[in-house]
């Protein structure tokens, strides 16, 4: 793997990680959730993200390109 390819491997990681943790914290926000529950909405997002990211590669095209719920969202 070159350096490139490592640096853009972190660079769509952070984007992904980002698209998935910020929306939940707005809607919370948004619906002034407590911190529990705030905790809860993003681990549960956070979840079914990884769970369609793993069948989007095995069974899909095997590329990762799903941005999951901000796009959806926003």
């Amino acid at each position: 793997m070159t350096r490139s390819n490592v640096t853009t491997s972190i660079q769509w990681f952070i984007f992904i990680l980002a698209t998935n943790i910020v929306p939940p914290l707005s809607i919370a926000a948004l619906f002034e959730l407590s911190p529990d529950e705030t905790m809860t909405f993003i681990s549960r997002s956070l979840f079914i993200f990884a769970l369609f990211s793993i069948i989007q590669t095995l069974l899909g095209h095997r590329l990762p390109i799903l941005e999951g719920p901000a796009g959806i969202w926003w």
